[in-house]
């Protein structure tokens, strides 16, 4: 950042004091039965500020769900996932049904194994029906990753002008 003058100064922003390392993509799909988890932010701002302390919570509770409560919630280190735990209830195809129970925003979180690995995208549930929680397959996923991958490698040629080679893991 640029001063005024001669003057200049720096600004260094640090998201993070830890490395988060990716999640890992399961190689097998999940089989009937097996233990999953579900990694979500249902209901968006309005859930995590329900979830807050009281005194957060008659403060932020008539803010508005947008950027700045979320930025407030942050600085609070009160943006934390809501976690559900259940079985897989069957796989068809790119699908799997589970009834780990999520709820309207849960949408794009991982569905874990209990080795920690992605075994696919919590999508949608079935209202009033217990065990009908549905997400795609990692198998699925893995295209959407390799079209993201080539996409931002083309956006990255084309702003440095150099070319390079991406691969994915199949």
């Amino acid at each position: 950042m640029q001063g005024a003058g001669r003057r200049s100064s720096r600004i260094q922003l640090t998201a993070f004091t830890k490395k988060l390392r990716p999640l890992t993509l399961s190689r097998a799909l999940p089989h009937v039965g097996e233990s999953v988890s579900v990694l979500a932010y249902p209901m968006g701002v309005t859930g995590m500020v329900a979830k807050s302390p009281a005194v957060v919570y008659e403060r932020l509770s008539s803010h508005p769900d947008n950027a700045e409560t979320a930025a407030e919630l942050a600085a609070l280190s009160l943006i934390r996932p809501s976690a559900t735990f259940g079985h897989i209830g069957d796989v068809t195809g790119d699908k799997l049904i589970y009834d780990a129970p999520t709820a309207r925003g849960g949408s794009g979180g991982p569905v874990l194994n209990l080795s920690g690995e992605v075994v696919g995208i919590n999508s949608a549930y079935i209202d009033g029906f217990s065990g009908g929680t549905l997400g795609i397959t990692a198998a699925e996923l893995r295209p959407l990753l390799e079209t993201a991958k080539r996409a931002a490698l083309e956006t990255a040629t084309k702003e440095s002008g150099v070319r390079s080679q991406v691969s994915v893991v199949r």
